[in-house]
């Protein structure tokens, strides 16, 4: 389904604040896109690992994850109705892997929402 322009702004809003928040390390602009207990999975040498929100903004506050500037792209944008989505976004620095994020979001209470992200570290 098409999404719509005014959901497309405020969808790709949410995927800038999501990396431009890991790259600045600023967990309370992260926090501010994700739903509380939303997960990213990812494969990471071969392991799959299952971060909530908690553990994902603690490793940002620790250094462990974040802290580089990328540039980012928008691959692509599905939404079914006015109130579920999903984005394509992959982010690469300098140096280092490129990331491909799939974001789940749901709008809630008018604001756009990620409730999950699947990350592809390649």
């Amino acid at each position: 389904m098409e999404v719509n322009i005014e959901n497309e702004e405020a969808l790709k809003t949410v995927a800038q604040q999501f990396i431009e928040s890991v790259d600045a390390q600023n967990a309370e602009q992260l926090q501010a896109v994700l739903l509380d207990g939303a997960q990213q999975h990812l494969l990471y040498q071969g392991k799959h690992m299952m971060l909530t929100t908690e553990q994902y903004i603690g490793m940002m506050k620790a250094g462990k994850v974040g802290g580089k500037k990328r540039s980012m792209e928008i691959i692509n944008f599905d939404s079914v109705g006015e109130t579920t989505a999903t984005i394509k976004v992959k982010a690469k620095g300098e140096a280092g892997p490129t990331f491909t994020y799939y974001l789940s979001l749901l709008k809630i209470e008018g604001n756009w929402k990620i409730v999950g992200v699947l990350t592809h570290v390649g």
